[in-house]
């Protein structure tokens, strides 16, 4: 006894011990987490904190279109757009930008403008607009430059920008006055720039939409981040090979021609071609919103193809018309219950009036076939005789078939024939058939008479 007591403090304590080194593992391994976390932290800090200090002691940074052009050479050429952003924690670089382009240097022919809209296009919600700047502003090799601008009816359209308008050259400044209404007679005859941006100020402050919408692609001034290239807008034209690479690596979007679409189900498009069918899936990242997008594109090839339009009012009198084969099967089943549900009592009625009272069946156990059964026999209906039984006899009524009279079989293995009035009182009578004794369901005859019997007394009692 005290040998088990001895091995079972032992194993107390080697189970202790596993327990105490795997919280100690557990302890070490938390700390190292928690130290390289701090390091991170802390070279994050250390290495963004000289630049954040940086752009944000003389935000937003001027620029000239001489300053901007060679900001944006010296840096793509060196590091490319993307090594540039990469290195903006560590490197002394502008990212709040004030740029003056200058009067014209924003396209604007509706052709190269690219829209985008707030995620989900099948709202129709126009968000964003990509306006490209003339080519001959900005000669960086294998770069187009893009300015994104907010839409019309956009909240952030509204807003009052930190724009240095003293910074700007007399030039611009002459064009805001004039975007903004101010008569030519009267701001050429200013002497000072002060007086110039002490009204553009005034009038910014009291209606920001007014230079946000009218005066900043006209006279080209911008103020915002510069990013790299994104695929929230396509060139169509694109001709430059890096870029064509890219698109070739990522596929950014599925060309369908409207004319193959044969319909629109709730998670992908149908799409047909020479006899080809095929489902093509919408994007997972919106799958919240596949409803609505179903509806927003058959809604748009309702109104742009004739043949997805043709095809949806086919199939859609296809639906109708199996939707009223439908409804008159209902309609045809209803009425065969009502009509078995008929038979079914005047069988019920039949049995007890006949076999209700008569004792000696009962005693025998005589009984007949159910009502169902019976009533599912009428309902069936006969079999007309044909050649065939020309020569056999009914072993009922023992009499040959005779051409065009009404036969069944019995629903048993032998699939006994007789004629079908014949059939019809032996199942009245009985639930055998007369050739090989197989039994379909009875009637429960009990049931029936204490029913009748109930019936006869409430009618006494009534008298």
């Amino acid at each position: 006894m005290q040998i088990k007591s001895s091995y079972a403090l032992l194993l107390r304590r080697i189970r202790d011990q596993f327990f105490q080194d795997q919280r100690s593992k557990l302890l070490q391994h938390t700390e190292l987490i928690f130290v390289h976390l701090f390091i991170s932290i802390a070279i994050t800090i250390i290495f963004r904190f000289p630049n954040a200090l940086y752009n944000s002691w003389n935000v937003p940074f001027v620029m000239n279109l001489k300053q901007f052009r060679d900001h944006l050479e010296t840096n793509y050429n060196l590091l490319d757009f993307w090594g540039l952003l990469s290195f903006h924690s560590i490197l002394f670089q502008p990212q709040y930008l004030q740029v003056e382009l200058g009067i014209g240097t924003i396209a604007s022919d509706a052709s190269t403008v690219y829209t985008g809209y707030s995620e989900y296009i099948w709202s129709e919600s126009l968000k964003t607009t990509f306006d490209r700047v003339v080519e001959p502003t900005i000669n960086t090799p294998n770069m187009t430059l893009y300015i994104k601008f907010a839409a019309n009816g956009q909240s952030y359209a509204d807003l009052q920008y930190p724009y240095r308008f003293q910074s700007f050259s007399i030039t611009t400044l002459r064009c805001i006055v004039k975007q903004i209404g101010i008569p030519a007679r009267q701001f050429l005859n200013w002497p000072e720039k002060q007086l110039y941006t002490k009204s553009i100020e005034e009038i910014y402050q009291r209606n920001p939409s007014l230079i946000n919408k009218t005066v900043i692609k006209r006279c080209g001034i911008l103020l915002g981040y510069l990013y790299g290239p994104s695929t929230e807008s396509i060139n169509l034209n694109e001709s430059s090979p890096r870029i064509l690479r890219r698109f070739d690596s990522e596929t950014l979007f599925i060309v369908i021609g409207i004319d193959t679409i044969t319909e629109v189900l709730p998670r992908c498009i149908v799409i047909s071609d020479n006899d080809r069918t095929e489902n093509i899936d919408f994007s997972l990242n919106t799958i919240r919103y596949q409803h609505d997008r179903a509806e927003w594109l058959h809604a748009r090839l309702m109104i742009l193809c004739s043949q997805y339009r043709y095809l949806c009012e086919q199939q859609a009198l296809r639906d109708e018309e199996e939707e009223r084969q439908r409804h008159l099967q209902r309609m045809i089943e209803q009425e065969r219950e009502r009509r078995l549900q008929y038979l079914i009592d005047e069988e019920t009625e039949h049995q007890i009036r006949e076999y209700g009272d008569d004792f000696n069946r009962i005693l025998q156990g005589i009984t007949s076939a159910s009502p169902r059964v019976i009533a599912e026999y009428r309902m069936n209906g006969p079999l007309t005789i044909n050649d065939g039984l020309m020569f056999e006899e009914c072993p009922i009524c023992i009499t040959d078939y005779q051409m065009n009279q009404q036969y069944a079989r019995w629903s048993c293995p032998g699939q006994h024939i007789f004629h079908f009035n014949c059939m019809l009182d032996v199942l009245r009578t009985d639930n055998r058939c007369p050739m090989c004794r197989h039994a379909v369901e009875a009637a429960n005859i009990l049931d029936a008479y204490f029913s009748n019997w109930l019936m006869q007394l409430t009618l006494l009692d009534d008298l």
